[in-house]
């Protein structure tokens, strides 16, 4: 028998507010990303062209509709939402590499400032789980 699992459990469970080990998490794959937009030559991470990426776009929308719902946190939301943002701006790199190209700069620009409003939220997750648990 298999247990359901309630929004107010996977929210306790998973807070990146309430547990300093989860909000690091968050933070270091928030650096992470951004640095890597940062440091390398623009085009370098862009995604291929096959029916498997397009899947897996529309796939984490859907998990990340399904996160939305049960996380009630407004960090937590922001940071699902930049997400969701990324995910977009790569459906749309997919489907229309041209418009893409022609505008790489804005779609580059609105990339490194989506990540990093994330990583300053994600720090100050950190600092507000850390003075919860302390």
């Amino acid at each position: 028998m298999t247990k359901q699992i309630d929004s107010a459990d996977l929210h306790a469970r998973f807070c990146g507010n309430q547990h300093p080990a989860v909000a690091a998490v968050v933070f270091g794959l928030c650096s992470i990303r951004l640095a890597l937009i940062a440091l390398l030559p623009p085009g370098t991470h862009a995604p291929g062209r096959d029916s498997v990426t397009l899947l897996g776009q529309v796939w984490a929308l859907v998990i990340l509709a399904y996160l939305f719902r049960h996380f009630k946190c407004p960090d937590e939301r922001f940071l699902l939402a930049v997400l969701a943002f990324q995910v977009g701006l790569a459906f749309v790199a997919f489907l229309a590499p041209s418009l893409v190209s022609s505008s790489a700069y804005v779609f580059r620009l609105a990339n490194l400032a989506s990540w990093i409003a994330a990583a300053i939220t994600s720090l100050r997750m950190v600092i507000s789980s850390v003075r919860a648990a302390g």
